[in-house]
């Protein structure tokens, strides 16, 4: 199943986990994250890279093989201390590194659900990442990016291996 199907469909159900009133909350933040500058500061293709969540490790470990075919390297970073971080790559079997880094605020959302950010990203309790895929070359420069505030969106698998191919070829 694609990775946009799959954030779909928990996305569509999601009401039947969490409260409406955090459905509320979530929704808001997402609408103010999407309308705010944040997402225009995401580097972009052909910017120098920066020296640097579950599902889509796992879909991105499902082609960690063809990424390697093409000479290139997966590195995730995670907004998780870097204890956390070995936890993600030794549950879900991951075949590349999860670095520890970066943001924004649903603190006290997550605090209702049980959920510790505050432990689990170092300190960090009132931040969530914003959801980027990069191709970076060998220089450090950004050759594809996908960066989105809609959180039922990530890159697809097959869009990562179709820049690694058009990269390859330039």
């Amino acid at each position: 199943m694609p990775l946009e199907a799959e954030l779909r469909a928990i996305f569509d159900n999601r009401h039947t986990r969490i409260p409406a009133e955090a459905l509320e909350i979530m929704d808001r933040r997402s609408r103010e994250l999407a309308e705010s500058s944040q997402p225009d500061r995401a580097p972009t293709a052909s910017d120098r890279a920066p020296a640097f969540c579950n599902l889509t490790l796992r879909a991105l470990q499902h082609i960690h093989s063809d990424i390697t075919a093409h000479g290139a390297q997966l590195v995730a970073v995670s907004p998780q201390i870097p204890d956390e971080s070995l936890s993600l790559t030794e549950k879900h079997g991951l075949a590349f590194h999860v670095l520890s880094d970066l943001a924004f605020d649903l603190a006290a959302l997550y605090d209702s659900f049980g959920f510790d950010l505050q432990r689990v990203n170092a300190g960090h309790a009132r931040t969530l990442p914003l959801p980027a895929t990069y191709v970076i070359d060998r220089a450090g420069t950004i050759r594809w990016a996908f960066v989105n505030t809609d959180y039922e969106k990530r890159a697809e698998p097959q869009d990562i291996l179709g820049a690694l191919s058009r990269y390859a070829t330039s």
